[in-house]
């Protein structure tokens, strides 16, 4: 990564951000110390810029770009804090859903999957949960408004409806919370099968996903990377 930031010249936010997002992963594998140790990285790069422009070196390899400096003796990010960084920085992830993580969670709490609600019987009352995709109030015939929606986990997506009553128990977490949780019965129309949901509420991650290892335990939330990341600019 020092090869790189002496080459192209980015803001420190800017950098931190690929850092967050997993761009330097396949080169380095300990991203937060990366982020601990940045400051002198740009340092070391400015000096090593200062260096080739002075000696007129030219050529690929700037000697003293291979070691980049890496707080190795800091306890990394779980699997977990980096999806969810990728996640909050690309808008998407590229190794597996964020439900897969709380799937064990979702499944003792008695919230099935979206495949699995889709394979039930007509009729079946079933709760699921996943990303709110796209909410939506197209007019309706009689006049008035309905209110659809998708949900999307790792396994399939699921639509969902809302008439009557439940419109307005449920509009202001479906228009306003990107994960949700939705209880209601299953519907098929020909080969599609739906759900019309009765009541939903938002999904808090953070309820769901489990930290019970060591590892997991004393990792940075977002938040507080955040603020650890602002002192560190300010310097």
């Amino acid at each position: 990564m020092l090869d790189f930031v002496v080459r192209v010249l980015l803001r420190r936010d800017l950098v931190e951000r690929l850092i967050l997002a997993g761009a330097f992963d396949g080169l380095h594998e300990h991203t937060r110390g990366l982020l601990w140790r940045l400051n002198e990285t740009f340092s070391k790069a400015l000096a090593l810029r200062n260096d080739r422009h002075a000696t007129g070196l030219p050529g690929l390899h700037i000697p003293g770009s291979e070691h980049t400096p890496t707080a190795w003796n800091i306890r990394d990010f779980s699997t977990w804090d980096k999806l969810v960084w990728e996640w909050r920085i690309t808008g998407v992830t590229t190794t597996c859903h964020p439900f897969a993580y709380l799937r064990r969670t979702l499944s003792t709490r008695g919230i099935v999957s979206c495949y699995q609600a889709m394979q039930q019987e007509v009729g079946a009352v079933v709760t699921v949960a996943g990303l709110n995709l796209r909410p939506h109030r197209p007019p309706s015939k009689q006049g008035g408004r309905h209110l659809f929606t998708t949900l999307e986990d790792e396994t399939a997506v699921c639509q969902a409806a809302f008439y009557g009553r439940s419109i307005e128990r449920c509009l202001a977490a479906v228009v306003l919370s990107p994960v949700i949780i939705t209880r209601g019965v299953v519907k098929r129309v020909r080969l599609g099968a739906s759900l019309e949901v009765q009541e939903a509420w938002p999904l808090r991650i953070a309820d769901f996903i489990e930290r019970a290892s060591p590892e997991n335990a004393e990792t940075l939330t977002a938040e507080t990377l955040e603020a650890q990341l602002s002192r560190a600019r300010d310097k």
